[in-house]
């Protein structure tokens, strides 16, 4: 797995997919990907804190299989499942749980 892209967003409502010398950025989004190129997790980071994480898993045939959101400050998380007729059209994607700290 390597870093193929990073993004920061700045006040002035820019992004950059690379570092410079502007102000601080709000938050930082790092990318990672497989050798196919399929985004396999991303983070997350404001103010320096890694805030949110996101992972997708990928079919045989290439397709989104699941994809799970987790909050990292809070403990929130969300799993979507991906099902594909056999033509390979997305059927649904259902929410299998969406689980908070508050429980």
């Amino acid at each position: 797995m390597v870093i193929i892209k990073y993004i920061a967003t700045y006040k002035n409502g820019l992004l950059d997919t690379e570092e410079t010398g502007r102000e601080e950025p709000l938050s930082k989004h790092l990318y990672y990907y497989n050798k196919q190129g399929q985004e396999l997790k991303s983070k997350l980071y404001r103010d320096d804190k890694h805030v949110y994480s996101y992972l997708t898993s990928y079919t045989k045939k290439g397709l989104p299989y699941t994809y799970e959101m987790r909050d990292e400050i809070e403990g929130n998380s969300g799993v979507w499942l991906y099902k594909y007729n056999k033509k390979g059209q997305l059927s649904y994607k259902i929410n299998l749980y969406a689980r908070t700290t508050d429980n």
